[in-house]
């Protein structure tokens, strides 16, 4: 064990050298000025492609002594100055890391394992490559009651059917809004971590999520927690669920210095502990606002940007026959109240009046909604083109009437 020791200290020495020269702005420096979806496929891009000039190095599972994933908890999961593993599932354990892990358990408390808190079976379970190694998600935690969770998704649970020591974490029906279905709780001084971790995942591997969802909704649970999408990727319930774990338990010391350990270790880093609230630029209230990444707020701890107004008309393009009508929706966020303008400009071909364009004569006219907000105007345009209609010949005279 004084190997194990020294070789903690001569690591987490190394990871301090390491944290001193990394500079965020520079790293993160291609997803400046975006936001929403746009900004979660420019992080994807910086955390799974290169780092000080080397390639994502992929960690091996490992099954001996301190190899692999389980040699890299040397260095991501000990307590500081010890040996001993941090364990996000179970709060009475002490493991010694290499000693105790893997192996038979029959109660909380016997071995620690390798716990993939998105679970190996919501990506098919391979572990060879990818997300199987992953440390951003990989953690170590009590064998016994990492198999009472199985492959369940998180969330809260009110009245629990298994809870293990002290109810530290619980098993049970969900008590979220939006899922019943059963579901697992890690203990509240995790539950932002493991946020984050997802988070990550669905960043890191946005390529990949829609073919787990499509591939493994039918035999496991991830069905419950992704959508389908590239974006948002995660059920209403769940995203909703997680941004709130985030905010209620911030990013802390151990996560700050995990995340330098798994970068020594696998050359990325996870942005949501780089920068704290980075989730609500992606999902939540500041989407539609840009983030300045030399210039990072944090939106849960000091005065975040205001949220930048918008709106949208739909559809963007139009067609209708002259003395007929067509719809236009006109859709804002951050608006504030803010009442919507419509205007055409050209009113001898189209009008509008609350959203609804009527046809005045053939041609095409552009109509603009707009909303003002601090003075500021936001506008959205859709361009009507009005036609003329069919005509019939009745007799001595023409009779115009609407394009069927």
């Amino acid at each position: 064990m004084k190997r194990v020791l020294l070789a903690c200290v001569l690591l987490l020495l190394t990871l301090c050298v390491g944290a001193a020269g990394f500079n965020k702005a520079t790293y993160y420096s291609a997803a400046n000025n975006t936001c929403g979806a746009t900004l979660k496929t420019k992080m994807r891009t910086i955390i799974n492609g290169y780092c000080d000039g080397s390639k994502f190095s992929q960690i091996s599972y490992g099954s001996g002594y301190l190899n692999g994933v389980w040699g890299a908890f040397v260095t991501t999961d000990c307590r500081p100055g010890t040996t001993t593993i941090i364990d996000r599932y179970s709060n009475i354990t002490s493991f010694t890391v290499g000693d105790d892990q893997a192996g038979n358990y029959k109660r909380e408390g016997d071995v620690y394992n390798r716990e993939h808190s998105f679970p190996k079976s919501w990506f098919g379970g391979s572990t060879s490559a990818g997300a199987g190694t992953d440390l951003f998600h990989v953690y170590p935690t009590d064998g016994y009651v990492n198999n009472q969770r199985g492959d369940y998704p998180f969330g809260e649970v009110a009245n629990p059917t298994y809870s293990s020591a002290g109810g530290y974490s619980k098993l049970g029906p969900c008590s979220y809004p939006g899922y019943a279905g059963k579901v697992f709780e890690p203990n509240d001084e995790w539950k932002g971590d493991f946020a984050r971790s997802y988070f990550y995942m669905v960043t890191c591997y946005e390529s990949d999520i829609v073919g787990w969802y499509n591939s493994y909704s039918s035999s496991t649970y991830v069905d419950e927690v992704l959508d389908g999408t590239t974006y948002p990727a995660f059920k209403t319930w769940y995203l909703n669920m997680m941004l709130k774990w985030a905010q209620n338990d911030p990013v802390d010391a151990i996560e700050i210095a995990r995340n330098e350990a798994v970068m020594a270790k696998q050359h990325n880093r996870n942005p949501f502990i780089d920068f704290p609230g980075l989730e609500q630029y992606i999902w939540g209230t500041l989407k539609t606002t840009n983030v300045s990444i030399s210039n990072y707020v944090d939106p849960y701890n000091g005065t975040p940007p205001t949220p930048t107004p918008s709106i949208t008309l739909s559809p963007t393009s139009a067609s209708v026959v002259v003395n007929s009508t067509v719809a236009l929706t006109a859709t804002t966020q951050n608006a504030n109240g803010a009442s919507v303008t419509w205007l055409s400009s050209n009113t001898s071909v189209a009008t509008i009046s609350n959203g609804v364009v009527t046809g005045v004569a053939a041609g095409t006219a552009t109509i603009t909604a707009s909303i003002e907000v601090s003075g500021t105007t936001y506008s959205a345009t859709c361009v009507v083109t009005v036609t003329s209609g069919g005509t019939t010949i009745e007799g001595d005279y023409v009779k115009v009437t609407s394009a069927p």
